[in-house]
């Protein structure tokens, strides 16, 4: 194992189910959310999605947590306010099917679209 550390190995492994995992989840959301929410393009861990229409970070999130879904507020990581509301997805720690099944239990609460 140390072998395959210091030739980079687990890191490129690493690297590659993270890109994965984020490919797949911006897959889903955008089918699932197009018209809701753009997803900035992607980077690190999590996804940025900036909220459309009349949605805000506070309506968003609730009906996150009436998901049992964690995300995080995007103002709460910015030293100024943002003229648009957005939010972080976090789906490194997640299957593509945990995926698949949180964006369908979020969907189940504020619609398609």
């Amino acid at each position: 194992m140390a072998e395959l550390m210091q030739q980079g190995e687990v890191k490129r492994h690493i690297r590659k189910i993270y890109q994965q995992r984020r490919d797949y989840a911006l897959m889903e959301f955008q089918q699932v959310f197009d018209c809701r929410a753009e997803i900035a393009a992607p980077a690190g861990i999590h996804l940025v999605c900036w909220l459309k229409g009349a949605w805000t970070e506070q309506r968003f999130i609730e009906k996150c947590a009436q998901a049992d879904l964690a995300v995080q507020p995007l103002l709460r990581y910015c030293q100024s306010a943002h003229a648009k509301a957005a939010v972080l997805f976090g789906y490194a720690a997640h299957t593509p099917e945990e995926i698949t099944v949180n964006i369908e239990k979020l969907a189940q609460r504020i619609g398609r679209g």
